[in-house]
């Protein structure tokens, strides 16, 4: 009986061994198949994901609207779609000029770059796209006369006297600017939107007002008439440009220009006497002087009008201040309104009247 229990728990105990022999084989397997399952996985992962080489990179030739060039670009793999950052480089003239990064995704795109990013002046300008050390490139050139003429690099500006009115208490000076996008060549370029020309005009290097600001967009010739306050003297027009779509620390970006000129007076024009009288004494002839006259650099040229029907020519004299004229002879009186108009070296002029009489007397 006692052999016959003894058998039957060892019996058991061999069935136990077993099983849990054959649990660890099962759990083994198992672990075996997952690690197998998930490598596999992985690696099928990493070849789906993986782009491989990459065997080429496309940059397009820019379209331009405004400010803005913008460019479309692909980048090709050996499997799957390019996915990363790649590098934008400008360049002028082998002188890099703008770098930014550039995020690539799905293998291509659009890619935009403002001018004031990367302008600096005029030339051809090389875009290059770096991916993974494969590059793509672009060209682009700014200041094509008739086709991208649009960048100004120059001011020419030029100051003129204007006419004195009323005493010469008041002036004026013209200034004028024209903008160039190359000036030896004579080819001019509008002003870029939001451009501004702030004009101070000094008197022997005093401000006379304050500083005036033109919005030159679009311009490319602009004058103005400025009004001076400080009477006659030595004036200069300071001109500024702020220039825009241009890197902010082109040289281009803003340059001046200054301009001297000498505001002369208008001249005045007078007569020693008010009135003449011509009669049998001297023969009817009066010898008017405009002597008095003056002027703050020179008077050039008298021209008299004695208003006499019988000779109704003006009379231009160009050193001499005084002139003769005869009158036809009368026994009666008569009256004439004569003129005399002086002219300055500026090509200002002034007029006066004065009376003339005649008679037998």
């Amino acid at each position: 009986m006692s052999k016959s229990i003894h058998d039957e728990t060892a019996l058991e105990e061999e069935e136990e061994d077993g099983a849990s022999a054959l649990s660890r084989r099962t759990f083994v397997a198992i672990v075996a198949v997952l690690v197998v399952l998930a490598t596999t996985g992985v690696l099928l992962l990493l070849f789906t994901v993986d782009e491989g080489r990459v065997t080429a990179v496309e940059l397009t030739a820019p379209s331009r609207s405004q400010d803005l060039l913008t460019f479309a670009y692909t980048v090709t793999t050996e499997r799957a779609s390019a996915t990363g950052e790649g590098t934008l480089t400008v360049l002028l003239s082998a002188s890099t000029v703008f770098t930014r990064p550039v995020d690539v995704r799905g293998g291509g795109g659009r890619l935009d770059v403002h001018l004031a990013d990367f302008v600096v002046g005029n030339g051809n300008y090389t875009f290059h796209l770096d991916y993974k050390g494969v590059r793509g490139t672009a060209r682009y050139e700014i200041g094509v006369p008739e086709r991208t003429n649009f960048i100004v690099t120059s001011l020419s500006t030029y100051l003129k006297n204007e006419t004195w009115v009323g005493d010469g208490h008041t002036g004026a000076l013209q200034f004028s600017a024209t903008f160039y996008s190359d000036e030896a060549s004579g080819f001019q370029a509008p002003a870029p939107p939001n451009s501004s020309l702030v004009i101070q005009l000094r008197k022997n290097a005093f401000p006379d007002g304050s500083p005036i600001t033109l919005a030159v967009e679009g311009r490319t010739f602009i004058t103005r008439t400025l009004n001076v306050s400080l009477g006659p003297g030595n004036y200069s027009v300071e001109a500024t440009f702020t220039n825009q779509w241009v890197k902010s620390n082109a040289p281009i970006k803003t340059f001046t220009n200054a301009n001297t000129s000498f505001v002369h007076n208008k001249p005045y024009a007078c007569t020693v006497a008010q009135s003449y009288h011509g009669n049998n004494a001297n023969n009817f002839t009066i010898v008017a002087d405009a002597s008095c006259s003056r002027d703050d650099i020179a008077i050039v040229q008298y021209n008299w009008n004695f208003n006499d029907p019988s000779d109704p020519g003006v009379v231009t004299n160009f050193a001499n201040p005084t002139e003769a004229h005869q009158y036809p002879a009368s026994t009666f009186t008569r009256t004439y309104t004569a003129t005399v108009e002086v002219i300055d070296s500026n090509g200002v002029s002034d007029f006066v009247d004065f009376q003339v009489t005649t008679s037998a007397a």
